[in-house]
């Protein structure tokens, strides 16, 4: 199997729940204008995990499942913005696609652990079309299984030539794919088609941050706060005081913890160090204080220079620990910590 240049829809959750926008971007016999969502909306929803491996749907995959089935590839990822333009969402490198038989095996285990029921629940929130776990294609609302660390999500995404294929089709279709990539340092801070204006038509966007209730955030965070209280004791572990998600007070000092559920870590970075440093110091009451970003993506090398630099350059206590679902553990600050149940 050649690798594949694959669309998915857009979405502003960093494709971990869907939101409703693409249904309302997209026109004609797509499946996400005729039911109002996309089965790839919780493709990078890393609470769902088997094994050690991420099992998702990509429509494009799912149109040729049967010839494709048993075979490993990498796919490359791209999706169309409100104003046309075609972004490289990220690479996939080692996707295997399931045979039918195997699909029903993990669908029958999503089942069973309550996730076709979650899906289910976030298309009502949406008031979209009941979801639809047959799918559209064969394979149903599974058809590629891979692990966290063979995925590289581009933040912010790559913009495409436009004159390569995908730029000049709309239709969900994989196309073959040579491995190159447009190159992050001539993009990277250049807004896609620059010289043209955003349109001034109302649209739908995703609700800001603070605004919307994540139903991930709030298990991440539970998880984390019994893993924590296991280990410093109930009345030394503080949930949500002071409009902290976490808080921990030793005889060492504070430790203020903000969880993110962003698809990368360096996006959950971005999101949380203001935060951080805003409950830390903007009050004055608290002089010195241990700051950690909770995630579940998994960081890159990158990722982890930047936090060295930042700790380096500005002397801050800043730390990122990834939160495992599989097994309840974290990898990063508090990898020492017992294991909570789950």
């Amino acid at each position: 199997m050649k690798m594949k240049l694959c669309r998915i829809c857009w979405n502003t959750a960093g494709w971990r729940r869907p939101t409703g926008e693409a249904a309302e971007l997209e026109t004609g016999d797509s499946y996400v204008a005729e039911h109002g969502y996309g089965h790839e909306e919780w493709l990078f929803n890393y609470e769902w995990m088997i094994d050690g491996y991420r099992y998702g749907f990509v429509q494009p995959i799912g149109k040729f499942h049967s010839k494709y089935a048993g075979e490993t590839t990498s796919l490359c990822l791209y999706t169309v913005t409100p104003d046309k333009d075609r972004l490289i969402v990220g690479v996939i490198r080692e996707a295997y696609i399931p045979t039918l038989a195997e699909t029903k095996n993990v669908f029958r285990e999503f089942k069973w652990r309550g996730w076709i029921k979650q899906m289910e629940k976030d298309c009502e929130v949406l008031g979209v079309e009941p979801f639809n776990a047959g799918g559209l294609n064969e394979g149903g609302v599974i058809n590629i299984r891979f692990k966290p660390e063979d995925v590289e999500l581009f933040d912010p995404m790559l913009v495409a030539d436009p004159g390569h294929t995908i730029s000049r089709n709309s239709r969900y279709q994989p196309f073959n794919w040579d491995g190159t990539l447009p190159s992050i340092s001539e993009t990277e801070g250049i807004a896609p088609n620059s010289q043209k204006k955003r349109s001034e038509q109302s649209r739908k966007r995703a609700v800001q941050e603070g605004g919307e209730y994540d139903p991930t955030h709030v298990r991440l965070q539970n998880r984390v706060y019994d893993l924590l209280v296991d280990q410093f004791g109930v009345g030394r572990v503080f949930y949500e005081r002071g409009h902290v998600d976490l808080s921990i007070e030793t005889d060492k000092g504070t430790t203020l913890i903000e969880i993110k559920t962003a698809p990368t870590a360096k996006r959950c970075m971005r999101e949380a160090i203001g935060q951080l440093l805003e409950y830390a110091h903007y009050s004055k009451t608290k002089k010195s204080c241990e700051l950690v970003i909770m995630g579940d993506a998994p960081m890159t090398q990158k990722d982890e220079s930047y936090l060295e630099f930042l700790r380096a350059q500005y002397d801050l206590p800043l730390h990122y620990s990834q939160y495992v679902w599989q097994d309840g553990s974290m990898k990063g600050w508090g990898e020492h910590l017992t294991t909570a149940s789950t």
